[in-house]
């Protein structure tokens, strides 16, 4: 049967450079949290990025605005949004050879 409960460690029996191992390993797992976390608020931020998104925040931010007006903004932001959506399927579903595109065979 397992005692559910805290154990006394004396860290005076535990050398110090295990002590520093192990807060260099622990920094650098917090780091690599920091990384996923920065990593999923990117993606999160790619996900938001819709013509549907950015039509809603115009229009909030432009009450009133006229349908050229929204057909010129969605326009104006195209070449960034394209090449993001480039960027996440690059390597996954794309892949780029001598400046163009083709879709990665996943049979091969």
């Amino acid at each position: 049967m397992v005692e559910a409960g805290r154990k006394n460690i004396s860290m005076d029996d535990v050398p110090a450079d295990s002590i520093r191992e192990l807060r260099e390993q622990r920094a650098e797992l917090n780091r690599e949290v920091e990384r996923q976390r920065e990593r999923i608020a990117d993606l999160e931020r790619q996900l938001d990025r819709t013509s549907r998104t950015d039509i809603v925040d115009f229009v909030n931010d432009n009450p009133g605005v006229t349908s050229p007006e929204i057909t010129q903004r969605i326009a104006d932001t195209v070449p960034g949004r394209v090449a993001s959506h480039l960027d996440a399927l690059e390597g996954a579903v794309l892949s780029n050879c001598d400046g163009g595109y083709y879709v990665i065979d996943s049979d091969e």
